[in-house]
């Protein structure tokens, strides 16, 4: 196929460099848009995976970086450490990506660095979950064995919630224990 890539957002059709490939059109930051982030954010394997995904999706290279380290968090688990002072920080992170619906591509970087994900470990998509509604239901999926019930012997976790303001207004309920439970679960081995 000859065709040449051309983004919905283009004014015009891409140019072509001297080797025939398109050439991406450039277009203006936003007014008030972070400047991106400086080369030295994309150091080492995270920033060799990012330059090897980028070309291949409209997905923003900050997103792929932010959802790569998300995800590398919970495939290692809390595990691995690393001590500043008395306090040991682990791998987990919370990201929010923000964007247009349907054509920030904020899916489009998951779905990259997903597939990635589950190369390198076949059982990550069943280490997924969605729809973050209550504490007790998040503590339910991460449980200890009791009795009969073995458990989850498996504590690390990928919560992917597609629109945060559901996460928002299931936080925000009266008796809600969603946000300390997350808040806790975020710092405590």
């Amino acid at each position: 196929m000859t065709g040449k890539l051309i983004s919905l957002f283009d004014q015009h059709p891409p140019s072509e460099s001297a080797t025939g490939r398109p050439q991406a059109i450039t277009l203006p930051a936003p007014a008030g848009w972070p400047a991106p982030p400086e080369q030295a954010a994309y150091h080492g394997l995270p920033g060799a995976i990012v330059q090897r995904i980028a070309p291949h999706t409209e997905a923003d290279p900050v997103a792929i970086l932010a959802q790569l380290l998300v995800c590398c968090g919970a495939l290692i688990g809390r595990g691995a450490h690393f001590q500043i002072e008395a306090t040991l920080h682990h791998p987990n992170e919370f990201a929010i990506l923000i964007g247009d619906s349907s054509k920030a591509r904020k899916g489009s970087s998951f779905d990259h660095v997903a597939k990635l994900m589950s190369e390198a470990d076949p059982a990550f998509p069943a280490r997924m979950s969605t729809g973050l509604s209550s504490g007790e239901g998040l503590i339910w999926t991460l449980r200890d064995p009791a009795g009969q019930d073995p458990g989850n012997p498996d504590k690390r976790l990928l919560v992917l919630e597609p629109e945060f303001a559901s996460v928002l207004k299931a936080a925000s309920r009266e008796i809600s224990t969603l946000s300390p439970t997350l808040r806790r679960n975020g710092t405590q081995p």
